[in-house]
């Protein structure tokens, strides 16, 4: 047994007692046994150093035989060694070194042989002395003497070669590998099989093929025996042997001697050669008469040229073909719209289906005139206004529908969508309704509204609920004194969106003002618009997006400005009921101890004074924003929320607007109700004093009632003020203002305006203004606050004759 330990080598008897020991200079890495005789066998030893030795393995009973008892070196070679083996006569060497390449040395001569790259393993033939093979990179190479080398796949590693059987282990598994060793036989028995079959002698050539293992002629001799029971011509056969060999023009002439033109045809198209497959149909048309295989061959030749990627060559042969389809396809697919133009002008315009593919293929290209030009030849009207929708050309389309109005759902609809992903919000919510479809118009403005107010855009937000309460005041189809169901959910909605529209117009001035580092709006129009607001707000949950705390600080904040401090001291109580951020505690806390040094008490000359009874109001009323004494609602500019003095009228029952607006119109009598005076003030140390006359106040109402019946209307505190034709007509037109909604269904609303000195106008949003601020606004802008309305530079709605009368309210 030898043991193997780094650089010794130790050989024990089998009954375990060391016999001898070798110490060499390096770490052993390859050990190969190589034979002998009994006793004497020898070992060959590769070293990582490189050197390689032969050791006889001597038993002491053979001791008297041995020459040299010591390692004896071979080869000293230039890498540390992986593999080693003795040629047969053991006069050449094969090394493999931790390179991966292969050396081949003779052991007498000491000279380089062969040298190769990519080895991890080699074995000598033991049968054959110049006969070697080696194993790497996943390929079996075997060298014979001089010869070119030979090589085939193989996974694995070689470890012995006996004539023609290589042993392989790959893994765990030893594979036995057949190597030919040599290719004259090959070529003898494949001679012997082409002569016996071009003698006929179909016995021997099948048995030659068999043994050269070539299965081509072996299915060729069957047919040729099945040929042969059915009484087939022999030059078939023949031209079936000649095909097999190559000779083609030979193959088909002998076809054609047999009278089988068709398979010389057949044997062309399969070899693709569609010339010759031509030339031969051409011969068998004039000989059979039938022209069909001309065509056939062209339709399979455009099929061949598609398969090898020719798709030109193939379209043209498919339009030979008078295959449109299928040339249409290839065209569509490489976009040559050049020639797929071509082939429409080719098509009748019975060809639909052929003309609607050129159709679509020129849509998804975008070649709009191409495709026009295709739908007018099928006279499909529906097509060609859904072409100039999907580009954009809305002028051809409505063009186009003013011919044919049954298509207006394939324009409206997609128009209105459209503007609204082109940020055309207006436009397109009229688009929706002349589609048929208020439901999108309204989901639409739904989605804008809820978007700016998550984006805290609270004017944008007023705007769209403006919109929204439009849209929904439309879809009332009744008067309110008939109406259904459905009308009372309308105008609900409508109120809702309205209400909403006001809050958060109003918000947005307090927003800015509390979030901006810098703000310009004025102090008193913040103090109002505060005030209006948690009016509004004071008994109900506040919309989404609106912060009660911001609210009621920046009231705070402002009636301390404006020497409000009983509203203020209000205003911060209720702020102790809400959560503050921490930022803001401190400060508002220190303003609630310094606000407690202050009077408690409001400016008398902020008190809201009402126009109907005259009766001074708190600052902020917990009912809502009307007077407490008559009821009657305080109406406010929408640009400072300052209380306007405006007094709300109705019609005496049987008036219609029509004519009351002729009675307002009418030149007031001589005995006509007087003008409504402003109340007389004058200046004491720059403050505005209310002037009292000495007589007694009682006693001139009383006389003015009795003279004036809008007078003593105005002394009745919750009762709405009702117009006769004689009251109408002692009411000059520039007193009052007529809100005329954007539904005709419901009646007008008249207001008097109760101050000569403070003329007040109505805007599109159905909203109340000082005049002058308004023009103003006009002029800075360009458009009426909140509706959005265009205006021209006098203030009036711009272009009226074109605009919507249904998105605005007039006066």
């Amino acid at each position: 047994v030898i043991l193997c330990q780094e650089r010794k080598l130790q050989l024990y008897g089998f009954n375990g007692v060391k016999e001898r020991e070798w110490v060499l200079e390096s770490i052993i890495r390859y050990i190969k046994v190589v034979g002998g005789p009994e006793g004497r066998e020898g070992l060959l030893v590769g070293l990582k150093s490189g050197q390689i030795f032969k050791i006889f393995v001597d038993n002491p009973i053979f001791k008297i035989f041995v020459d040299n008892p010591f390692p004896i070196s071979l080869i000293r070679h230039s890498a540390s060694i992986r593999c080693l083996d003795l040629s047969a006569s053991r006069n050449k060497l094969a090394v493999v070194d931790e390179n991966t390449s292969v050396f081949i040395y003779h052991l007498i001569s000491k000279e380089l042989l062969f040298e190769d790259r990519n080895c991890n393993s080699v074995a000598w033939n033991t049968e054959f002395e110049d006969m070697f093979c080696y194993s790497g990179n996943g390929m079996l190479s075997i060298k014979t003497g001089d010869f070119p080398l030979h090589q085939q796949k193989l996974q694995g590693f070689v470890v012995g070669f006996k004539g023609s059987k290589i042993f392989c282990l790959h893994y765990v598994c030893m594979q036995t590998i057949d190597v030919p060793q040599g290719a004259s036989l090959y070529s003898d028995w494949r001679l012997l099989a082409m002569e016996a079959l071009q003698n006929m002698s179909l016995d021997i050539a099948r048995k030659a093929f068999i043994r050269v293992r070539d299965m081509r002629y072996i299915d060729l001799l069957n047919a040729i025996e099945v040929g042969q029971k059915e009484g087939q011509n022999q030059n078939i056969f023949k031209a079936q042997i000649a095909a097999y060999q190559g000779k083609y023009e030979e193959a088909a002439k002998l076809y054609a001697k047999a009278g089988a033109i068709e398979k010389a045809m057949e044997m062309f198209g399969d070899l693709k050669q569609f010339e010759a497959a031509k030339r031969w149909a051409e011969e068998y048309a004039k000989e059979k008469g039938d022209s069909t295989q001309v065509e056939d061959l062209i339709n399979r030749q455009a099929e061949w040229s598609e398969e090898v990627n020719d798709f030109e060559a193939a379209a043209d042969m498919y339009i030979k073909a008078k295959k449109f389809d299928r040339a249409i396809a290839i065209i569509g697919r490489h976009g040559w719209y050049a020639k797929l133009a071509e082939i429409v002008t080719m098509l009748q315009a019975t060809d639909t289906k052929a003309l609607q593919m050129c159709a679509q293929i020129f849509r998804k290209g975008g070649q709009h005139e191409l495709a026009k030009e295709v739908y007018i030849k099928l006279q499909d009207h529906r097509s060609l206004i859904q072409l100039h929708v999907e580009h954009g050309r809305w002028d051809d389309a409505f063009l186009l529908l003013k011919t044919h109005p049954e298509f207006k759902d394939e324009v409206y609809l997609p128009r209105a969508q459209w503007l609204a992903a082109h940020d055309m919000f207006d436009e397109a919510r009229v688009a929706f309704r002349e589609a048929g479809r208020p439901d999108r118009a309204i989901r639409m403005l739904e989605q804008l509204t809820h978007n700016a107010v998550l984006e805290s855009r609270f004017s944008d937000a007023a705007h769209y609920y403006f919109l929204l309460a439009m849209e929904n005041l439309q879809d009332v189809k009744s008067p309110p004194s008939s109406m259904v169901y459905s009308d009372r959910r309308a105008f609900q909605r409508f109120q809702d969106c309205y209400d909403k529209c006001e809050i958060y117009y109003a918000y947005e001035l307090i927003y800015r003002a509390s979030s901006d580092a810098f703000s310009s709006i004025y102090a008193g129009t913040l103090f109002n618009a505060a005030r209006f607001l948690l009016m509004r707000l004071m008994n109900r949950e506040a919309p989404m997006g609106v912060s009660m705390v911001k609210l009621v600080h920046m009231l705070a904040k402002q009636s301390e400005v404006m020497e409000a401090y009983k509203l203020a001291r209000f205003a911060y109580d209720k702020l102790q009921g809400l959560r503050v951020s921490p930022e803001w505690q401190s400060d508002i806390d220190l303003s609630i101890v310094l606000v407690r040094a202050k009077p408690f008490s409001d400016k008398d000359e902020m008190l809201p004074v009402c126009w109907r009874c005259g009766t001074t109001n708190a600052l902020l009323n917990p009912q809502g924003d009307f007077c407490f004494n008559c009821g009657s609602a305080f109406h406010r500019s929408f640009l400072t929320f300052e209380h306007l003095p405006l007094v709300e009228f109705e019609l005496e029952d049987g008036i219609g607007d029509a004519e009351a607006i002729s009675l307002l119109e009418q030149e007031p009598g001589e005995h006509g109700s007087p003008k409504p005076k402003s109340k007389p003030r004058h200046d004491d140390n720059n403050a505005d004093v209310l002037q009292l006359d000495t007589v007694d106040q009682d006693v001139m109402a009383q006389m003015e009632m009795m003279e004036d019946p809008w007078q003593g209307q105005m002394m009745i505190p919750n009762q709405p003020i009702r117009a006769n034709r004689h009251m109408l007509k002692n009411i000059h037109r520039s007193e009052v203002i007529i809100r005329m909604w954007p539904n005709t269904l419901i009646s007008h609303q008249y207001f008097r305006i109760m101050d000569p000195d403070m003329p007040a106008c109505i805007g599109p949003c159905g909203h109340f203004y000082e005049q002058d601020e308004y023009e103003m606004a006009a002029l800075e802008k360009d458009e009426a606050p909140l509706s959005r309305t265009k205006l021209d530079s006098q203030g009036e709605v711009a272009n009226s004759a074109e605009a919507d009368p249904s998105a605005y309210f007039t006066s």
